[in-house]
């Protein structure tokens, strides 16, 4: 939507319509931005946590807990594609 001022005192709006497969291609990359941002946060927090288990424990079981994880997040997203 475009706002324009109209004789200094009044805003008037212009509304633009797309095209329906415009439309949908929106909705898909709205979507896919939101299961990006979501796997993001993911993945941040087993970074957090493996960084506490290397700080508290080792190298070695931090590593493991990422792997862990990792195939975790990745059977979820395979499941979230069927």
């Amino acid at each position: 939507m475009v706002m324009k001022q109209n004789s200094g005192k009044y805003w008037r709006t212009e509304r633009f319509i797309l095209s329906l497969s415009t439309q949908k291609k929106i909705a898909l990359l709205v979507q896919k931005s939101h299961e990006a941002r979501g796997k993001a946060k993911e993945l941040l927090e087993v970074a957090k946590k493996a960084v506490e288990i290397a700080i508290e424990n080792n190298e070695k079981e931090a590593l493991e807990y990422i792997s862990k994880a990792d195939k975790k997040l990745k059977n979820l997203i395979t499941l979230k594609k069927n």
